[in-house]
């Protein structure tokens, strides 16, 4: 029969792995949260830009109608729900979030179990070595 001492190791073992997928977590939520606002923050900086170079040129140069087309054709930077990669890039974190947040909710439940089960045996080694 197994000692309090076994299921003290099982249950600090997934308290480890537990505080490690929440670790991981916590990355992977950074890393989603500054690609969508700080990249959005900057691609809007980006765009403000464009917008007043274009608006600068059509104020400077009135008469040209070739140019005037050529820089209607200057583009603005995608935002950053509407590119294709960085799109599946943020898919593919919250995925990999969700799979980790699904580990640590096992890791938990197995914690939990082994430190009832730990707590249960402690109990009885201590009630036999009282001899009750």
């Amino acid at each position: 029969m197994a000692d309090s001492k076994y299921y003290k190791n099982l249950y600090k073992e997934y308290e480890d792995k537990a505080k490690k997928y929440n670790k991981n977590i916590e990355k992977l939520e950074k890393i989603v949260r500054s690609v969508s606002n700080d990249l959005s923050d900057e691609i809007n900086a980006v765009n403000r830009e464009i917008a007043e170079l274009k608006e600068d040129l059509q104020q400077a140069i009135r008469h040209n109608d070739s140019f005037n087309k050529s820089q209607n054709s200057l583009k603005t930077e995608p935002y950053v729900n509407w590119d294709g990669n960085l799109a599946n890039v943020i898919t593919e974190l919250e995925e990999e979030i969700r799979s980790l947040n699904g580990k640590k909710s096992t890791a938990n439940a197995k914690y939990n179990d082994y430190r009832q089960k730990y707590n249960d045996k402690k109990d009885e080694e201590r009630a036999q070595l009282w001899g009750k």
